[in-house]
C-alpha cells in the first residue's frame, strides 16, 4: 500500500515538474505568445490543469493513506474521466503545429506526451474502477430483488472454522447469516439458533448493516440472540465494501480476541459469510498472531474460508490496517 501511494505521489510530482518545465520554456520563448495570437492556447491550458491536477492527486494520496474515504475515491475516478478532455485537446494542438525542428519544440512535445501518458493511465484506472463498481452493484441487485425460494431451508448454515492452532483457547466459526431470507435461501431464525446452541456459540459478530438486516428479513435479530444467552456484537460493513468506522472495527476485533482467549466460541457472519466475514476474521487473526504480514493473514483466512477477501478494496483496506496506515 505504501508503494502504491508513493507511486501516485511520484507520478503527480513528475507531472507537476513537466508542467512547470513547459511553462518556463514557453514563457522564455515566443511559443506561448504565438499560441495566444493564433487562438490555440492548448499547451498553456494543459499546464494549468496539470498543476491543479497534480496537487489534487497528492492530496488524495495523503487522504487515502489516512483512510479509504468514499468521496476521495469518487473524486479520483472523476478526475480520470476529466483527463480525457485535456489529453485530446493537447494532442490536437501538437498535431496542428507547423514544425518540430527546434530543440524547444522537441522538449515541449516530450514533456506534453509524458503528461498525456500519465493522464491516459489514470483514465484507464477510472474505467476499470467504474466497471468494478458496476459489477458489484449488479450482484447486489441480484441478491436484493431476486425472489426467494418457497421452501424453508433446514440444512446446516454452512459452518467453517479457523484452525484450532490459530483460535487461541477458543473456537471461531464462520457462516452465512442465520435466519436470513434472500434469493437462494429462506431460513427460520429459531431453527438456526438451535444450530448455534449445538455448537456452544456464546458470541455472534454480525457484519451486516441495519439495511441488510431489514432486507434479509432479520428484524429483531439481536433481541432473539440475547434471549438465548448469546452475546451480540455489531460491526457493520456495506456489501463488497469496507468498515466505515475504523475505530469500531479495531475495537470489535480486540473484543473478540479477548473472548477467544477466555476459551469461548464465536460466530462471525455477514450475508454469504465470505467477504466481510473474512475481513473481520483476518483482523482477529492479526491480534492472535501478531507480527506477520497482511498477505499471511489473508492467505490463512482463505485456506479455511474460500471466497474471503473477494474484493480489491477489502484487501487494500486490510493491508492499510496491518501497516497502520490510517
Amino acid at each position: 500500500m505504501v508503494v502504491i501511494t508513493l507511486i501516485c505521489s511520484v507520478i503527480a510530482f513528475i507531472e507537476f515538474i513537466c508542467s512547470v518545465g513547459i511553462i518556463i520554456v514557453g514563457f522564455s520563448t515566443d511559443l506561448f505568445d504565438q499560441q495566444i495570437e493564433d487562438n490555440k492556447p492548448g499547451t498553456i491550458l494543459l499546464c494549468c490543469y496539470t498543476i491543479v491536477y497534480s496537487l489534487l492527486i497528492s492530496f488524495g494520496s495523503i487522504k487515502i493513506m489516512n483512510h479509504l474515504f468514499k468521496m476521495v475515491l469518487i473524486i479520483i475516478v472523476l478526475l480520470g474521466y476529466l483527463n480525457i478532455v485535456p489529453v485530446v485537446f493537447s494532442l490536437l494542438q501538437l498535431f496542428s503545429l507547423d514544425s518540430f525542428d527546434t530543440w524547444i519544440m522537441i522538449i515541449i512535445i516530450i514533456l506534453t506526451l509524458i503528461i498525456d501518458i500519465f493522464f491516459l493511465l489514470h483514465s484507464l484506472f477510472s474505467i476499470y474502477f467504474t466497471v468494478y463498481c458496476f459489477v458489484c452493484y449488479i450482484l447486489f441487485l441480484n441478491k436484493t430483488y431476486s425472489k426467494p425460494p418457497n421452501n424453508i431451508s433446514t440444512d446446516d448454515i454452512g459452518f467453517t472454522q479457523l484452525t484450532e492452532d490459530m483460535s487461541s483457547n477458543g473456537v471461531m466459526y464462520f457462516s452465512y447469516a442465520p435466519g436470513s431470507t434472500n434469493h437462494f435461501r429462506r431460513r427460520v431464525l429459531e431453527n438456526d439458533i438451535q444450530q448455534l446452541t449445538n455448537k456452544c456459540i456464546t458470541t455472534v459478530v454480525c457484519c451486516l448493516t441495519n439495511n441488510d438486516l431489514t432486507r434479509l428479513n432479520m428484524n429483531g435479530y439481536q433481541q432473539v440472540l440475547e434471549s438465548h444467552g448469546i452475546t451480540y456484537l455489531h460491526c457493520p460493513m456495506v456489501d463488497y465494501w469496507i468498515p466505515e468506522n475504523r475505530a469500531l472495527y479495531d475495537s470489535m476485533i480486540n473484543r473478540v480476541k479477548t473472548v477467544l482467549e477466555n476459551g469461548e466460541v464465536v460466530l462471525v457472519h455477514c450475508n454469504s459469510g465470505k467477504g466481510r466475514t473474512g475481513l473481520f476474521a483476518a483482523g482477529v487473526l492479526s491480534k492472535i498472531l501478531p507480527g506477520e504480514s497482511s498477505s499471511y493473514y489473508i492467505k490463512q483466512i482463505r485456506l479455511c474460508l474460500p471466497g474471503a477477501f473477494d474484493t480489491f478494496l477489502q484487501r487494500l483496506y486490510f493491508h492499510m490496517y496491518i501497516n497502520k496506515i490510517y
